[in-house]
């Protein structure tokens, strides 16, 4: 992977998070259903979806009124550079801190992730930014955040060393994910194909 690596500046990633909103990887969609607040943080009940391309738009535009179980709460909490975008399985639960703005490379920040086999904390780190192709589509200076665990497969006796990147981008969101797991050399990549925001009132 080749990345460009900034050295002087920052950036306060902004998240479109709107009811209706919807991004699309391949073979699923990502789609907010509501939303609701909870003193200084506003949370985002979103499922994820089969996608099929020949689903017509206005079925997609229906999604609030959808109701379709949702798998997780993506959540904004405070606003600018100090805010954060966190990932929680639960409303008002504890999450899994995905962006902590502003941006700028080596910044670290930790992350909760169940069922990891070691005792150090999880860390997040910013490692620089790269341009993202997908068919027509570029996504231009996206940050790139790299995590890194270990988790026990009991069955195997196997500890996997698992390592995933995401790249984000201002005003779009995740525009690439991908996990790696040296130990059966597997490395899965989803890219954004892609996406709808309402537009804000």
């Amino acid at each position: 992977m080749v990345v460009l690596f900034l050295i002087s500046i920052q950036e306060d990633i902004y998240l479109p998070l709107e009811v209706g909103n919807r991004w699309e990887y391949g073979d699923y969609a990502v789609v907010i259903l509501r939303d609701t607040v909870i003193g200084d943080t506003v949370c985002y009940g979103y499922s994820t979806l089969p996608y099929v391309d020949s689903i017509p738009d206005w079925v997609w535009d229906s999604a609030s009124v959808w109701r379709h179980p949702m798998n997780n709460w993506l959540c904004r909490c405070g606003s600018g550079d100090s805010s954060l975008y966190f990932i929680a399985d639960t409303l008002g639960g504890e999450g899994m801190v995905l962006i902590s703005n502003p941006l700028r490379l080596d910044k670290k920040w930790e992350v909760k992730i169940e069922n990891i086999s070691r005792k150090d904390p999880v860390m997040a780190m910013v490692v620089g930014t790269e341009n993202v192709n997908v068919e027509e589509f570029s996504y231009e200076n996206c940050w790139v955040i790299k995590k890194e665990f270990y988790r026990y497969d009991a069955f195997r006796d196997i500890e996997y060393h698992i390592i995933n990147y995401t790249w984000v981008k201002d005003s779009v969101g995740i525009v690439k994910d991908s996990i790696a797991i040296p130990e059966i050399e597997k490395i899965k990549v989803v890219r954004l194909a892609k996406y709808k925001i309402q537009q804000e009132e």
